[in-house]
């Protein structure tokens, strides 16, 4: 049986579009091209609506783009998926077609249960040991899965990403109150109090590497950084802090990502508070 060699991924997420091609399915894969374009479908999808015929275009041009990178790249394979935002819009079908015509390549739109299981599986191959729940943020969604002894179990998802909560609109009466009855619909407490927790997505990153440069960490990875739940409280503080959309330059974030941060900063207050967290550790891998 012939090997894959270089496989092209792209993911249509609810805040950007995304192709990462990797060197072959090895145990620690080799990253050679990785782009992300900014493109927030999610609030377009909220309540079941359609993407409008521009948007469907836009998306459709992107991707033609990535799938082009691809075959000057000689990929021997490429991969096409959508998350949270194909789930909910009502039209989403045109636009995966669209794409089927113009590519001749299919768009697998996932479940958010096998969002989870693709994110936990992402975990172990990062933490081939890990137990605990896992939790990965996306712009519309957030995934939950418990991993035990290499299984995962318990795969749920509620629209409680940046973008969901943002849509609710600042003047939502009992906004945490929501928060909260939402996870625990999708989430077990018992199983899932005190254990470790494995943070996955963009916003969450971008939570540690601002908790990185205000404790100046001397390192800049990532992958596996933990952090005690109530040293982290006072960055999740800080990015709440009215000032703080002004100072993404300092940050080195983009203003695309530092304006979700304060929504995800206090739904992770939140995940914390509920679950009893006492240590958090941040993963680079997930569902790609």
């Amino acid at each position: 049986m012939k090997l894959l060699k270089r496989i092209g991924i792209i993911d249509i997420g609810s805040n950007s579009i995304r192709l990462v091609v990797f060197d072959g399915p090895k145990r620690s894969p080799l990253y050679l091209y990785n782009e992300k374009v900014f493109f927030r479908l999610g609030m377009q999808s909220s309540g079941g609506k359609p993407f409008d015929t521009n948007t469907i275009e836009a998306v459709s041009r992107i991707i033609n783009r990535y799938v082009a990178i691809c075959r000057n790249m000689e990929i021997s394979k490429i991969l096409i998926f959508g998350t949270s935002a194909l789930r909910e819009a009502s039209n989403s079908v045109s636009l995966v077609e669209l794409i089927r015509k113009k590519t001749n390549i299919g768009v697998d739109v996932i479940s958010g249960e096998k969002e989870a299981l693709y994110a936990a599986q992402g975990i172990l191959l990062g933490f081939p040991n890990a137990e605990g729940v896992i939790c990965d943020l996306g712009g519309n969604s957030v995934e939950f899965a418990n991993i035990r002894k290499g299984l995962v179990t318990e795969c749920n998802s509620a629209l409680l990403g940046p973008l969901s909560i943002k849509k609710l609109g600042k003047k939502f009466v009992g906004l945490d109150s929501y928060i909260r009855s939402e996870l625990l619909r999708v989430i077990n407490v018992k199983s899932a109090k005190d254990k470790p927790i494995f943070l996955i997505g963009g916003s969450w990153r971008a939570i540690a590497k601002i908790h990185m440069q205000r404790t100046k960490y001397p390192l800049k990875i990532i992958q596996g950084y933990k952090v005690e739940s109530k040293k982290l409280k006072k960055t999740l503080e800080f990015i709440q802090d009215s000032s703080f959309l002004n100072k993404y330059d300092e940050m080195n974030i983009s203003s695309e990502r530092s304006e979700l941060l304060p929504v995800s900063a206090r739904l992770l207050e939140i995940i914390i508070d509920e679950l009893q967290i006492n240590a958090l550790t941040f993963s680079s891998f997930g569902v790609r």
